[in-house]
């Protein structure tokens, strides 16, 4: 089952044109340097249980977009933004991806 939803989610990534790429197993090293690379983490899970992915992210300096799931609720600042809707999600990931401002903001800080 796990296969035929990732190879779903490549077709539509292929079709649609994304510019994503779906990684699996990935070794701790590489994992931490993909969280500080990124833009954006988005965590788009309906159920979250602690949320460790996002606390990775945020101490790598990558802000949050997630739904109002987990941990997610108590973490919401201005690193960790909440959406409840595509189009606040769209909006969220738009204005991040393309200041960049909160990913430097974030370093700033540390």
């Amino acid at each position: 089952l796990e296969i035929f939803k990732l190879k779903l989610a490549e077709e539509r990534i292929r079709k649609e044109k994304i510019n994503a790429t779906l990684l699996l197993n990935v070794s701790r090293e590489k994992l931490l340097k993909l969280y500080s690379n990124a833009n954006v983490f988005v965590c788009s899970s309906n159920r979250e249980g602690f949320g460790i992915v996002m606390l990775e992210s945020l101490a790598s300096g990558t802000p949050v977009i997630s739904k109002p799931v987990g941990i997610a609720l108590d973490l919401k600042s201005k690193f960790c933004r909440i959406y409840t809707n595509t189009r606040e999600l769209i909006s969220f990931v738009d204005e991040m991806w393309k200041t960049k401002k909160n990913k430097k903001e974030m370093k700033e800080q540390k």
